[in-house]
């Protein structure tokens, strides 16, 4: 009987006996969805306001066609807001336990949802980046687990927080739960990590 590949339990074994944890992503990445919500409804009370006050200048007609381009520029502007919202409020998250990682978004209203998941057996490696550049509001830093797969990663939609790159798949998230997932990782398979 031959050796087991490096970074995989033993046939025999089983799934290994980790404790299952799951890192709550609810949220993630809101803070750009809520500013621009916020700016839709800036500029939707301005051009109301705006219209209202054509009206007495254009008369009745004028008033007409103003709300109707009104109608339709608040619509385009809204319609891709109001289909993500769900996305950043449904329960989603990283789950680990002895079977693999799982990625959730799961249903919420007119969201179908997003899982995959990933058994060990798939993994490669696991390996971390944190990439900082430079942009208009200051220095930017985002936080990245990459879970390298043994082949490439097949055709299910991945949470919106995640990525497909070539034979791995990348998480992207906040400091704080880059640094709980990574434990959560840790914990399930610390071979699959490269010496840091």
């Amino acid at each position: 009987m031959s050796d087991p590949l490096p970074h995989e339990p033993p046939a025999s074994a089983g799934p290994r006996s980790v404790p299952s944890h799951r890192v709550d992503m609810r949220w993630h990445g809101a803070l750009g969805w809520a500013v621009a919500t916020g700016f839709c409804v800036y500029l939707a009370v301005g051009l109301t306001v705006l219209t209202i006050v054509l009206a007495f200048v254009l008369g009745e007609i004028g008033a007409a066609a103003l709300m109707l381009v009104l109608a339709l520029v608040l619509g385009l502007l809204s319609w891709a807001l109001v289909r993500m919202t769900p996305r950043y409020s449904t329960r989603q998250g990283v789950s680990t336990d002895g079977t693999g990682v799982t990625l959730t978004q799961e249903p919420k209203r007119w969201f179908s949802g997003r899982a995959v998941h990933i058994p060990w057996s798939r993994v490669r490696r696991i390996s971390k980046e944190v990439v900082a550049s430079q942009g208009a509001e200051g220095r930017i830093v985002r936080y990245f687990i990459d879970i390298e797969l043994r082949d490439a990663p097949d055709g299910a939609e991945l949470p919106t927080w995640s990525s497909r790159d070539g034979d791995k798949i990348r998480i992207q998230s906040k400091k704080v739960k880059h640094a709980e997932i990574l434990g959560a990782l840790r914990v399930a398979r610390p071979d699959l990590f490269a010496a840091d």
